[in-house]
């Protein structure tokens, strides 16, 4: 019912807990860096997980169809891999403390085939928070990037198997969201963006009936909101660019 992992051990691997579906908690220990593939899948009664600040990879499905409420993900996590939370449908609250690297691309396209395993591309989050009505993700102050495709799934609403988040965080120590970071989150409603973002990627909004975005009068986040056609609340005002820093800067993006 309960697994802690020894601080001696660095990998968990693949398969290792899978279908162990007494297991109510696991805590990994200070030198575990590695969750493999599937280690934790198909845990149905897991619904407690304490990750350590060792952590660089969750892989593929670690998590799939576990029974989390909430995750926090350590500051020392870069990769996260393909439905690495696939069908926790009752998780409501991830914390992301890290830079983590851009999700594929591929998670948007249906059809995307892995030729080495014949599985579909599943995104990170696919089929997550379905059984609940709120699902706030808070990036913490430090984290210069939202990763791209990090939410995004190519599935239509009425599969009912997208992420289901409903509240975004987005502090000032961020600079860019990447492409496709939200696209198909038809649940989404809030979007908190802070002072210092400078890109928005393409693909994003356009699934989003019911959005608001909540942003600062002349940055980025206003144009994006404004491209859109989504309903804008000021926050602050930060000062216009000049020639010289427009240079640097990026722009948002509404690609279909």
């Amino acid at each position: 019912e309960g697994i802690t992992i020894g601080n001696g051990v660095t990998n968990i691997d693949k398969y290792s807990f899978a279908n162990c579906t007494d297991l109510q908690a696991a805590e990994m220990g200070t030198r575990v860096n590695n969750i493999g593939e599937y280690a934790f899948s198909g845990c149905t009664n897991l619904d407690t997980l304490i990750l350590n600040n060792s952590l660089a990879t969750i892989s593929s499905y670690a998590f799939q169809d576990c029974s989390l409420e909430e995750v926090v993900l350590p500051t020392s996590l870069n990769t996260l891999g393909k439905g690495a939370f696939k069908n926790c449908t009752f998780l409501n609250d991830v914390t992301i403390q890290s830079d983590l690297a851009d999700c594929n691309k591929s998670s948007i396209n249906t059809n995307s085939i892995y030729k080495d395993n014949n599985s579909e591309d599943y995104s990170v989050f696919y089929g997550t928070g379905t059984n609940t009505h709120t699902f706030t993700v808070t990036f913490t102050n430090g984290v210069t990037k939202v990763p791209a495709y990090l939410f995004a799934t190519g599935y239509d609403k009425g599969q009912d198997v997208y992420c289901h988040i409903t509240d975004v965080k987005i502090p000032d120590s961020v600079t860019e969201i990447g492409d496709g970071a939200f696209y198909n989150c038809y649940d989404l409603e809030t979007l908190r963006i802070g002072s210092g973002i400078k890109t928005i990627g393409e693909k994003m909004f356009t699934s989003s009936p019911d959005l608001t975005i909540y942003g600062y009068t002349n940055s980025v986040a206003e144009t994006c909101a404004n491209e859109y056609g989504i309903p804008f609340v000021s926050v602050g005002v930060v000062q216009p660019t000049t020639s010289d820093d427009s240079q640097n800067s990026g722009s948002s993006g509404n690609g279909n």
